[in-house]
């Protein structure tokens, strides 16, 4: 098995930390592919002005970071 689907969603983002954890201990990561998925833009940042572009972006980011890859592989 070397593709793993995960989501920020997922339990406010620990599926991703687990996921990451798992990966670090059993596997190497060029030999693995993570797909992720993110949330929409809440109200909140609509409101602030957040554009789409910038939300994607900090997810991405976050999810890197739940994940602990590094983030220019991305």
């Amino acid at each position: 098995m070397n593709f793993f689907d995960t989501a920020i969603g997922y339990q406010s983002g620990t599926s991703e930390q687990y996921l990451g954890r798992a990966l670090r201990d059993f596997a190497k990561r060029e030999d693995v592919v993570v797909a992720t998925k993110f949330l929409p833009r809440t109200q909140e940042e609509i409101a602030g002005g957040a554009s789409g572009q910038q939300h994607i972006e900090t997810l991405v980011n976050t999810s890197l970071r739940n994940l602990g890859l590094d983030q220019n592989a991305a």
